[in-house]
């Protein structure tokens, strides 16, 4: 598997060379990562890239204390009519109790993905895509998903408005690690693998020439048990400061169905428990962003 994943990332960066040393200035073409190659006319030539850097915090207090950072890092490059897309993310909280202050449960979420698309029409992309993904939360070691299909691209000028809709298939892995707590004892789950359909919709909203409005919203569906799914939402609320500098809020949600929460979830039932595992997680964080 980490063979195969070597060998995508190759490929996706060898999709936009040979121009990836010789990178000319970039032409003036707007927010062209929001948008399909082929809507200029003519399809640039020259190697453009853009790079997002960005950091945010979310702190509660109460019965509960926690504190979350959350720093993303995205590259986007695209050398005629393909791109390559490559993200990674990672997310540290700590989480304390009143009722006991001294344990602090800390917890750590990475994903990577990377994408290369390559425009057939202005609005008809295709793509190819890996992610991977590990949730402390979750108790997911990793989960490796690769999947192929179509993008829909779609422009809005008149009002500011640009995204895409993609639809796709592909083969998901999944490694758990073992769930263990004084009640219940130890819980492990077989690793799981499992043919996908994944959805995704991206959206970028230019409200006015400081404020814009953007949403990311990805579900993934396990075909091999439908009633597994995975679902990330991010709306954010963008606010510029200058050329390269923007502050944001946003609200996040996820949703993890998966066999290790059903196997902790029989388990709790089987002893009796009212205690209960919950599939759905949200928070609200700003911060700011690097943009150039």
């Amino acid at each position: 598997m980490k063979k195969l994943f070597y060998y995508f990332i190759i490929l996706s960066f060898l999709a936009v060379s040979p121009a990836l040393s010789v990178a000319g200035d970039q032409a003036d073409l707007g927010d062209w990562w929001n948008k399909s190659a082929k809507s200029y006319d003519p399809v640039p030539n020259e190697l453009l890239h853009h790079f997002e850097l960005s950091y945010s915090f979310a702190k509660g207090s109460g019965n509960r204390d926690s504190e979350n950072h959350n720093g993303k890092a995205s590259l986007t490059l695209r050398k005629n009519i393909f791109t390559s897309e490559t993200k990674y993310s990672i997310r540290e909280s700590e989480l304390s109790s009143s009722l006991a202050p001294a344990d602090t449960i800390s917890s750590e979420v990475k994903i990577f993905n990377q994408e290369i698309l390559a425009a057939v029409t202005k609005s008809i992309d295709i793509l190819a895509g890996y992610r991977f993904a590990s949730n402390d939360i979750t108790a997911i070691d990793s989960r490796n998903v690769f999947y192929g299909g179509f993008a829909w691209q779609y422009s809005v000028e008149s009002i500011g408005i640009s995204g895409n809709l993609g639809l796709s298939g592909g083969y998901s892995t999944s490694s758990y690690t073992d769930f263990v707590s004084k009640a219940l004892g130890t819980i492990s789950v077989d690793d799981y693998e499992t043919p996908i359909i994944r959805l995704s919709q991206a959206l970028n909203w230019k409200i006015t020439d400081n404020i814009s409005f953007s949403d990311n919203i990805f579900y993934m569906s396990m075909l091999k048990d439908t009633e597994y799914f995975f679902s990330k939402m991010t709306f954010s609320l963008n606010f510029k400061i200058n050329k390269y500098l923007s502050f944001f809020t946003s609200y996040n949600i996820d949703y993890d169905s998966n066999p290790r929460f059903e196997a902790i979830d029989t388990a709790l039932k089987n002893a009796g428990s009212a205690a209960a595992v919950y599939d759905k997680d949200t928070r609200i964080s700003t911060g700011i962003k690097l943009s150039f």
